[in-house]
């Protein structure tokens, strides 16, 4: 991915070149795992926004990791020309949608971790949807979709994801940074 206009500090931040954007690291991987009707009708903006509010919260939920997952968001605009160019603007911009980038370089050990509390926050969408809770149909003798089944179908999976999100990092956090046994690491500040 590509970003114009990139900020640029002194402050310890990584280069444009090392920068770990989230469009790549984490959009990508996860809309592979992702798929329906729902994402071929909604722009790439409307899917960057929602992305970018799941990897918000899989960050926070992210216990103990070995690296400090720091990030730094910064608004853009799609070119126009190259969908995969983004162009930075400022917050205030009508199109203006938040990208995000990690501060401190991560490996693919934090992107699993991320990516399936990612997926945990995803289905929990569905769980939400009020659509669920309505009913269609008042006479009893028409035969439909069941949305009861639909809904438990989805608590399951939630449940499944839940669960592996919770496995995963648990897998994580038994080795150190170094691929030892770890009982207790706790991440200090190396400075």
């Amino acid at each position: 991915m590509a970003v114009e206009q990139p900020t640029t500090s002194n402050d310890g931040d990584t280069t444009e070149e090392t920068r770990m954007y989230w469009d790549d690291v984490l959009y990508k991987p996860m809309a592979a795992t992702i798929r329906g009707s729902y994402y071929g009708v909604i722009t790439q903006d409307e899917l960057d926004e929602e992305l970018f509010n799941i990897a918000k919260r899989a960050i926070n939920t992210f216990k103990f990791p070995r690296v400090k997952l720091d990030y730094k968001v910064f608004y853009a605009v799609r070119d126009d020309d190259d969908e995969d160019m983004l162009n930075e603007v400022e917050a205030d911009n009508e199109d203006a949608v938040p990208h995000g980038y990690f501060v401190n370089k991560i490996t693919d050990k934090e992107i699993e971790v991320l990516l399936a509390w990612m997926k945990v926050y995803w289905i929990e969408r569905f769980l939400s949807n009020s659509d669920d809770f309505e009913n269609t149909y008042t006479d009893s003798t028409i035969k439909t979709f069941s949305r009861a089944n639909l809904v438990q179908q989805n608590l399951s999976r939630y449940n499944q994801f839940l669960a592996q999100a919770h496995e995963i990092e648990t897998r994580y956090s038994r080795v150190n940074a170094i691929g030892a046994a770890s009982i207790g690491d706790i991440n200090t500040d190396q400075e």
